[in-house]
């Protein structure tokens, strides 16, 4: 697999690909998703999705797929009919939809953002996690629970 970072071409070898995805998944049963689950993506198509995508189903949940497109009403909509426990925002546009119809996504525990800019530093908002800091949380749970995920 390959993806553009600033432009230029990085490639991911598939045990890359798989390590990423297992410790997503194990970033995900430390947030607390249970089999079952809800887990919600909006974005584009970019690795992050398939990785997230590829992490709740080894974890036993349920991934919902939102467009980028779908506007705040429809996201809010999509959130709380599914009863997502997580959710996946590339960007500012999208956390902004997610958090504007938070009274109407009771269930929705955690976000988590891809994408740094316009975010960092602007939101007071204790569900709040980048990426990254799931990338880690996935590792000290892997290093801690070997064989979970």
């Amino acid at each position: 697999m390959r993806r553009k970072d600033y432009g230029v071409w990085q490639e991911i070898t598939w045990a890359e690909y798989w390590d990423l995805v297992v410790t997503i998944g194990h970033g995900l049963l430390a947030l607390g998703v249970e089999p079952g689950d809800r887990v919600s993506i909006q974005s584009e198509n970019r690795p992050e999705w398939l990785i997230l995508d590829l992490a709740t189903v080894a974890v036993r949940g349920t991934t919902v797929g939102l467009y980028p497109t779908n506007p705040a009403a429809e996201v809010g909509y999509l959130l709380g009919h599914s009863g997502a426990k997580v959710h996946l925002a590339e960007d500012q546009e999208q956390l902004d939809k997610a958090l504007d119809v938070a009274e109407q996504t009771p269930d929705l525990q955690h976000l988590v953002h891809i994408e740094t800019r316009g975010i960092v530093g602007r939101y007071d908002e204790p569900r709040l996690q980048s990426w990254t800091s799931l990338v880690e949380l996935g590792e000290q749970h892997r290093a801690a629970n070997p064989g979970a995920v």
